[in-house]
């Protein structure tokens, strides 16, 4: 079954999108699921009616992934998408972009949050319930209790 995301996103983020959505896709393959993104910036023709194209895409999707950041959040068309995907009664997820990310208004406060950062060194992560996380080689994945023994 293929499931259907909106994506909610100031253009000043472009640069950000590829990596989401990337994440996202690698998550959805590993429980076996497809993923069809539904990007507002490919949907709108000229002498679309802006509004009506979004809401239908919106109530098309089977969640709005909101990407949070300072530029997302001045955007007035993020907020009017975010504010249809709750009017809508859609799973909304929010992806905030670091500690510079501003803070949520009301209407997000409730959503699922996923942080998008970069780690020095290390490839960014998106951390959350999709558990998707940067793995150095060689070194084991949980944390290990007590002291180390020798073999």
């Amino acid at each position: 079954m293929t499931k259907k995301i909106f994506l909610s996103y100031s253009m000043q983020d472009a640069g950000k999108i590829e990596l989401v959505v990337k994440k996202l896709r690698r998550h959805q393959s590993s429980v076996g699921k497809e993923l069809a993104i539904v990007d507002p910036s490919t949907q709108i023709s000229p002498g679309d009616d802006v509004r009506r194209t979004i809401r239908s895409s919106i109530e098309e999707s089977d969640a709005v992934v909101v990407v949070w950041t300072p530029a997302s959040a001045s955007s007035s068309w993020v907020n009017y998408e975010a504010g249809m995907a709750e009017a809508l009664g859609k799973q909304i997820i929010v992806v905030r972009s670091g500690r510079r990310a501003p803070t949520l208004p009301v209407n997000l406060q409730s959503a699922q949050v996923l942080e998008l950062r970069d780690k020095p060194k290390h490839r960014p992560v998106l951390k959350g319930n999709l558990e998707v996380k940067s793995r150095l080689k060689g070194r084991p994945r949980g944390r290990l209790k007590g002291k180390p023994t020798k073999s």
